[in-house]
């Protein structure tokens, strides 16, 4: 019932944040709609490895690296990581998959996505940077390297953290020391942060993901792609409820949530994949450990 209470309260004092239940409404047809109709589904597509860029918009993605022909767009099924999982593996048999997770969203919603991955490395427990308050691409990108050479004969889907909250590049300096929900508190209008700063700290976080990833598609035998799981908006007005928009909230498929990257670096050497007994265990987190990890990742209940 608290809750519920300073859920009102928070709209009254933010109207944006009614706007946006309006409009996550009217997306998804009053919540008849279980994900993005016009979503692809990212099992069915063709590669040997995925790099999944969290939070990724396929505009800034297309800036950041210039023209490139290998360069095209798809339709995400999810406007957020959770909805991403859930629509795209929950009641799959994956056992010629290796999932390497950065994001503590897999673990958060664990109960309620029945997928059998032939294993899962959950980088977020076990590489988590104190200092930085994330998995940095640096790591995912190394791990991802023996990941792909212990199993040669699985499809590797990585999945980093950047360009997700937090900001590490330089101009994160500029932004509020202590304010970790920074797109939920930019919505709600309880800080002052100008949009170009925002915008700024967004592809500086790309360009320290692309620092890694690209390198290691080199690295990577077979066809790889280069995706997101999701966008994410930066002021953007929405419609039909009009207000600003921060963040990436479930059931809203505006373009700029929902349209991402997908770079393919084919070879003609492609890996020859075998569905296999799973050697994933059943696992048991730590529910305290997640929230605080979604907390630091800017994640707000």
């Amino acid at each position: 019932m608290d809750q519920v209470v300073e859920k009102i309260q928070r709209g009254i004092r933010s109207p944006s944040l009614v706007a946006r239940k309006l409009n996550q409404l009217y997306y998804s047809r009053g919540g008849l709609r279980s994900h993005c109709p016009e979503g692809i589904d990212i099992v069915e597509e063709d590669w040997d490895h995925l790099l999944v860029l969290d939070a990724c918009r396929y505009d800034m993605f297309r800036d950041a690296i210039g023209a490139d022909r290998r360069l095209q767009k798809r339709i995400s099924r999810g406007s957020s990581t959770a909805e991403w999982l859930r629509t795209n593996f929950d009641g799959r048999q994956l056992d010629d998959t290796v999932y390497v997770v950065a994001n503590p969203q897999f673990a958060n919603h664990a109960d309620q996505i029945d997928v059998e991955f032939h294993a899962v490395y959950d980088l977020w427990d076990e590489y988590w940077n104190d200092d930085l308050e994330t998995v940095p691409a640096e790591t995912v990108a190394a791990v991802t390297r023996d990941i792909a050479e212990e199993y040669p004969h699985k499809r590797i889907l990585a999945h980093f953290l950047q360009p997700h909250l937090p900001f590490l590049g330089p101009s994160a300096d500029q932004l509020p020391s202590s304010e970790r929900a920074l797109w939920y508190s930019k919505m709600e209008g309880s800080i002052s942060v100008d949009e170009e700063t925002l915008w700024t700290c967004y592809v500086e976080n790309l360009e320290l993901a692309l620092e890694e990833v690209l390198p290691l598609v080199d690295d990577l035998d077979g066809k790889v792609v280069i995706s997101s799981d999701h966008g994410n908006m930066a002021g953007e007005r929405v419609l039909p409820f009009p207000a600003k928009h921060y963040g990436h909230p479930e059931r809203l498929y505006h373009p700029k949530l929902v349209e991402v990257p997908w770079m393919e670096f084919k070879s003609e050497e492609r890996r020859r994949i075998r569905a296999g007994e799973s050697v994933t265990t059943n696992h048991t987190y730590e529910s305290q450990k997640v929230r605080n990890r979604l907390e630091e990742l800017g994640y707000r209940s």
